[in-house]
This record gives C-alpha cells, sequence and structure tokens, in this order.
C-alpha cells in the first residue's frame, strides 16, 4: 500500500512537470515574432471599434464578429494605457490565458473519467496547441477553445453532475464558438439536432431548452449591435463580404480536399495495420491491443508533410481525431468511449468539415474543428489502459508515452516555425516601443518599423484620419490616427474595390494614405496593382505622392 500510495506521488509529480514544462515553452514562444496581417488583423478590427469606428458599417470583414467579443479587452488596454504600445503582445498574453483556462476546466472535468495525474498530462496539450503558430486571440482560436469548453462541459453534464448550469454554460459556450466563427452556425445547428434526440431518448428535455437559452444569451449582444447599425447597413455588409475577406468555396470543396487531407497521410497503411491487430488481439491479447493503439499518435503524425511547419499540428490534429471511429470499434462496449463517440466526436466532426469548407486553408483549418475529439481520443486511450489489469510499469509507461509524445511534438512544431517571419534563432532585434513592443523580430522587421513610424511622425499629425492599402493591416496599430476606409485589411485580390472607393467618397476622403510595395512578411513580397483598380484611381485623381521609400508610398490631399 505504501509503496503503491508511492508511486502515485511519483506520477503526479512528473505529470505536473510536465505540465509547466508545457506552460513555460509556450511563454516563452509569446515573445518571438512580428506579424504585420493576420495577428494584427485580430487586435486591429477591436482596437479601431475603440477609436469609435462601427461595426458593420465601418468595418466590413466578417472578423467584426469575433472582435466584439476581443473589444472589451483591447478598450481596457486602450484606456489604461492610452495607446498601443505592447498591445500585441497583451493579445498574446489574453490567448495563454485564455487556453490556459480551457487547460483548467477539462483537467476538472476528465478527473473524473481517469486518474489525475493522466488528467493533468491530457489537459496539457491545451496549453502546448498554438494554432497555425500565431499565439494571439483570433477567430480561429477563440473558436476552438469555445468549442472545446462547451463540449466537454456538456458530456461532463450528461455523465457526471447534471446541474441545469452546465447545460446554459455549455450552449453559452457553443454560441460564442459561432460567434467566434459565423460558418459553424451549421455544426451548431447538427449538434442542437443531435443533442435533441440524446436527451429526448433520456427524459431531460429541459437541459436542452437550457441549452438553446444559453446559446441565445451568446448571440444576444451581436444581434443588438446589428439592430443599432440598422437593417441597411447589415444586408449591405452581408452583401459585400466576399469582397473583403470572406472564404469558402461549394460543396466540392469539401470532397476535394478530404481527398488532399487522405492522400497527404503518409503512414495511413501503417495506421491500418496497427488498428487490425489492436482489434484482432483485444480479446485475448488485451494488453498487446493496447500496446499497439498506444502507436497511434506516432503513427498519425505528419512527419513527412509537405505543408509548412506552422500547418502542421493541425494536419496532425486531423489525422489524429480521425481514428476515434476505428477506437470506439474495438472498444464499443465501453460506455464512456461511447458517450464521447457521440458528445464529442460527432460534432467536432462538423465543426472539422465545416472549417475545412469555410476556410481558405481548407483541410489544415480542419484541426481547429477536430481538436476536442484530438482531446478525447487521448483521454480515451489511457483510460483504456487504466481499466486493464496489467503490470503497473506497463501501465505507467503506456500513461506517460502517448500525452508526452503529443506534448513534446507540439512544443517542437511551435518552436520551429515562426508565422510570417524569420525562424526563432535569428530573430535577435527586440522592438522597444510601438505596437509589437517586448517582441523579437528580424533586422528587416525592425528596420521596417522604425521607418514607418518615423515617417508617421512627420507626415501624419494627431487628429487627422489615415487609410493603409494593400494587405498592412497594422498600420493603423503605429498611432491613434482614425481608419478612414470600411475594413483595415484591402487585399489585393478583392475583385471590387468599388465598394472602398465609394466609401472614402461618401464618408470623407482620407487626410493621409498609404500605399504598400511590399507586403512585409518573412521577406519582402511585392504587391500588384492594377490599371482598372478603383481604390487605385481615386487616389490617382485626389492626392499627390509627398514620400515614398522602399516600402510604400505615402499620399497627401490635393491643394
Amino acid at each position: 500500500m505504501i509503496a503503491k500510495h508511492k508511486n502515485s506521488i511519483i506520477l503526479l509529480v512528473l505529470a505536473v512537470v510536465a505540465a509547466i514544462a508545457s506552460l513555460a515553452f509556450t511563454y516563452y514562444r509569446l515573445y518571438y515574432g512580428v506579424d504585420f496581417t493576420d495577428e494584427a488583423f485580430y487586435t486591429g478590427i477591436p482596437y479601431e471599434f475603440a477609436l469609435g469606428m462601427r461595426p458593420f458599417i465601418d468595418e466590413m470583414n466578417f472578423l467584426t464578429f469575433p472582435s466584439l467579443l476581443l473589444f472589451p479587452f483591447v478598450k481596457l488596454f486602450h484606456l489604461v494605457t492610452g495607446g498601443t504600445e505592447g498591445i500585441i503582445l497583451y493579445n498574446r498574453h489574453l490567448f495563454l490565458g485564455f487556453f490556459l483556462l480551457v487547460a483548467v476546466v477539462l483537467f476538472f472535468i476528465l478527473k473524473r473519467v481517469i486518474s489525475v495525474h493522466s488528467a493533468i498530462l491530457s489537459s496539457a496539450i491545451v496549453i502546448a496547441f498554438i494554432p497555425l503558430n500565431i499565439p494571439a486571440l483570433g477567430y480561429n482560436t477563440l473558436s476552438c477553445g469555445f468549442l472545446t469548453l462547451g463540449l466537454f462541459i456538456t458530456y461532463h453534464a450528461l455523465s457526471h453532475r447534471e446541474r441545469p448550469l452546465y447545460f446554459a454554460l455549455s450552449g453559452l459556450l457553443i454560441g460564442l464558438s459561432v460567434v467566434s466563427y459565423p460558418t459553424l452556425v451549421i455544426p451548431f445547428v447538427l449538434y442542437v439536432l443531435l443533442l435533441f434526440l440524446y436527451l429526448v431518448r433520456l427524459s431531460k428535455l429541459r437541459a436542452w431548452f437550457l441549452f438553446i437559452a444559453g446559446s441565445f444569451i451568446a448571440a444576444s449582444p451581436v444581434l443588438i449591435m446589428m439592430a443599432v447599425a440598422g437593417v441597411d447597413h447589415v444586408l449591405y455588409f452581408i452583401e459585400n463580404l466576399g469582397y473583403v475577406g470572406k472564404q469558402g468555396g461549394g460543396i466540392e470543396k469539401i470532397a476535394d480536399h478530404i481527398s488532399l487531407w487522405f492522400t497527404s497521410y503518409h503512414y495511413k497503411w501503417g495506421t491500418i495495420l496497427v488498428l487490425a491487430a489492436a482489434a484482432l488481439l483485444f480479446k485475448k491479447y488485451n494488453a498487446v491491443s493496447l500496446a499497439a493503439l498506444m502507436l497511434l499518435p506516432v503513427f498519425s503524425y505528419p512527419f513527412h508533410s509537405e505543408e509548412p511547419v506552422a500547418f502542421r499540428s493541425l494536419i496532425w490534429v486531423t489525422n489524429y481525431s480521425m481514428l476515434l471511429p476505428f477506437f470506439y470499434f474495438i472498444h464499443r462496449r465501453d460506455e464512456t468511449v461511447r458517450k464521447m463517440v457521440v458528445l464529442i466526436f460527432l460534432p467536432s466532426f462538423f465543426a472539422g468539415v465545416t472549417y475545412l469548407w469555410s476556410s481558405s486553408n481548407g483541410y489544415i483549418a480542419a484541426g481547429l474543428g477536430f481538436f476536442p475529439a484530438f482531446i478525447a481520443m487521448t483521454v480515451l486511450l489511457l483510460h483504456s489502459v487504466e481499466k486493464t489489469k496489467v503490470k503497473q510499469l506497463f501501465k505507467h509507461v503506456a500513461i506517460f508515452s502517448a500525452p508526452v509524445f503529443i506534448m513534446a511534438s507540439l512544443i517542437w512544431l511551435q518552436q520551429q516555425s515562426v508565422y510570417r517571419d524569420q525562424p526563432i534563432h535569428q530573430l535577435t532585434q527586440k522592438v522597444e516601443d510601438g505596437p509589437y513592443k517586448g517582441l523579437y523580430t528580424s533586422e528587416e522587421k525592425m528596420t521596417f518599423m522604425k521607418t514607418l513610424s518615423k515617417d508617421l511622425d512627420t507626415f501624419s499629425k494627431k487628429g487627422e484620419t489615415i487609410f493603409y492599402y494593400n494587405h498592412f493591416p497594422a498600420g493603423y496599430l503605429f498611432s491613434d490616427r482614425k481608419p478612414a476606409g470600411n475594413t483595415i485589411w484591402i487585399f489585393y485580390y478583392s475583385i471590387n474595390r468599388e465598394i472602398h472607393s465609394d466609401y472614402l467618397a461618401e464618408n470623407g476622403l482620407p487626410d493621409t494614405v498609404i500605399r504598400m510595395k511590399y507586403l512585409v512578411d518573412a521577406g519582402l513580397t511585392p504587391m500588384r496593382y492594377y490599371k482598372s483598380d478603383d481604390l487605385n484611381n481615386l487616389v490617382k485623381k485626389e492626392y499627390d505622392v509627398v514620400h515614398e521609400n522602399a516600402y510604400y508610398e505615402i499620399f497627401k490631399r490635393k491643394p
């Protein structure tokens, strides 16, 4: 008994050490890399709302929805600091805090399913996960986190504690995932129907209404903001989403990208052999069967993927999660397995396919929806090991091998690439001021930021309006100049540029226009402008070039 207790203490300590290591590496990662596009956009839209710009009127991008959730935090930062200095690092800390919260909630849920040390290991995986290697709160991370919380809380309410509050909370969280990523309304509707059928069978329909009430609460602030904007503006917003960043595709995209995913799964035949061996050996050689299943995280890992390193964690999430139905086939008599498949895997599958269809990243983005199933798969592996009568040494090795391999691999992936910047070892320049204060970046980007800050002081006065194009939403974070356009990210490939020029003509031309020559990312990517561009033609007609350098041109109004 004493030896068993001592072993439990050792396992607990090791699990805590692994979780702390996961947190430490992720925290270290927050300080590296500067991105002027996606990450700046996540913070830039709530910042423009803090400056007085109107949702659905002065901002046309669909990221308006998740930005309403971030607005209170950005507004608070702006009120306290009076500007934007360090705002990107602030958002990164919000990201870590949010995913740490997800991990803590999962721990308290999972310790009812598996041992405490296994629950620590499983929940710590959340902390090591950085989707697309962008450690910031935005539509991807918010929707993924809220979805994970909501699905696991529903599972907890139906498996352990049927408190009414849990169903309302689950509805609120899954509703927030839809607010964060509006196309998730499709899996939301499917999940509502699935939950209805599940609860009717259990004669617990009241819980379903509580879930609906929670989701309505999540949608209410957005509906109020849409009502304030007015029907005409909202309809115009919806009508023109395709010109300001809406992604997606037809039904054929789903089939095409499922095929791409399957083709990219390099070890699929080895995985099939492992699953077949596990199924055949399950009844007579349960320990050997489980040992085979513990290899699944390795066989599903995209070792030889041709995709950028930043995408591989999401690819792995999908690969590994899609093995859960096969695991169910082997362990279908286990009630915990059955419940997690219905309450977590199925809605995760619906969400994954929706991300695949609606994101420009296609099958790569599916991992955002599959992430709850990714955690569930790991939990069920550990659950199966713990309930099997095998030697303690085997149990201990098995319980640590899968989650530690997953955690270590996710940490390795997050440290191997930086979104739209150089590798970490080349990021030697510490930013001392401005929105990216506290971060380390490359010499090129440091030079660019210093040049831009100096030129803004020279050519743009406090209280003036400003307009940047193309592909530079970060520009608005470098000053308190109010954005003049109807979105802060102007895409060069937008078919209809007239919606931007018309807005400027009707709502007042900006005092300063900055037209980018290059997209300043890991290198310098030249911008393309077309003669038939309405926005370009307006700028040429109304403005003169007052300054030019290697990165951009600065225009001021003609006398």
